[in-house]
């Protein structure tokens, strides 16, 4: 929870490459189909989007957009909605 709030922080401040990293290793430790992980995506890909400068970072958008599509079909399925 800690390390979460401080890449919240860290997006609050503007540091979006640092929030990048931060919300990838956040979710790795979370586990991949939780609402932690549902949550750190989509402020991964929100920093993303505002890091759009470079092809690159266009493919992990992208890349992000679509992970964050299934999981949203995935919970959809099974009737989860986010609580927050």
């Amino acid at each position: 929870d800690s390390f979460y709030r401080y890449g919240k922080c860290t997006y609050d401040c503007g540091n979006y490459q640092e929030v990048i990293f931060i919300m990838y290793y956040y979710r790795l430790l979370v586990g991949e189909n939780t609402d932690y992980s549902f949550n750190a995506l989509w402020g991964k890909l929100a920093a993303e989007i505002l890091m759009l400068q470079t092809n690159d970072n266009v493919a992990n958008a992208l890349k992000d957009a679509q992970r964050l599509q299934q999981m949203i079909d995935e919970r959809d399925e099974l009737g989860v909605r986010n609580p927050g």
